[in-house]
């Protein structure tokens, strides 16, 4: 337990000479326990529906999924959908088709957890911890010009990550005579993320620019085809 006493016991400093004259009533300071106020207990829930089916040439196969998670910090959420599809069709006795697709979509919504790696302490999980229990200006310690509470990091700001990943793959082989064989498959893996972030100037991020906003849009594509003959023979 930290004696709010321990940080600043005096007030009414002279705008002249910067020296402390007098001492502060503590008993009429406002007082926290940041980690009983923002936190809370967190909960996760997973559904999945699978289906499966087919007849003598064709077979298939595919599900759904639903996973949503409730961060320690009651603003921070988790939900991330995901859908997968498989079929295979023998069309001849010479060849046969099939693709597989999976693809999930991610969102993450709530406040900043982590800092920014240069040690200073952004994250909101890093100023509940390391903050002083009481409503004091200290400015041998605070970041900003005046007091700022650890709650304003999730009460003041917004952001929202998404994500959105496709894998497929389609093949088709057929037998060009006996033990001869070709195959063609492609696949390729899409994926898409957006950022969004707003600091107002009550956060530590944003007080010494009157508010700050980021925004980010990342894409990336990539593409195999592969092509193999194989024959086969048996010696004696």
């Amino acid at each position: 337990m930290i004696d709010p006493s321990g940080w600043v016991i005096n007030d009414d400093i002279n705008p002249v000479d910067g020296i402390p004259e007098t001492p502060r009533d503590l008993s009429k300071v406002i007082r926290h326990d940041w980690q009983d106020e923002i936190f809370s207990t967190g909960i996760s829930q997973s559904h999945n529906i699978s289906v499966s089916g087919g007849s003598k040439t064709t077979t298939f196969s595919g599900g759904l999924g639903y996973l949503g998670e409730q961060g320690i910090i009651n603003t921070n959420t988790n939900k991330r959908y995901s859908l997968r599809l498989r079929v295979d069709h023998q069309h001849s006795d010479k060849l046969k088709v099939g693709f597989n697709i999976n693809t999930a979509y991610t969102a993450l919504n709530g406040a900043t957890t982590n800092g920014n790696g240069n040690g200073v302490k952004y994250g909101a999980i890093q100023k509940i911890i390391l903050s002083r229990p009481i409503d004091i200006y200290d400015p041998s310690k605070d970041d900003a010009s005046h007091y700022i509470s650890p709650a304003a990091i999730i009460n003041d700001a917004y952001k929202f990550d998404n994500l959105t990943k496709i894998l497929m793959n389609a093949y088709a082989d057929y037998k060009i005579t006996r033990g001869l064989s070709f195959n063609l498959s492609a696949g390729g893996v899409l994926s898409g993320s957006k950022g969004k972030e707003f600091y107002s100037k009550n956060t530590t991020i944003g007080y010494n620019q009157n508010g700050v906003g980021y925004i980010q849009n990342i894409n990336s594509n990539s593409y195999t085809i592969t092509n193999r003959l194989t024959y086969q023979k048996k010696l004696l």
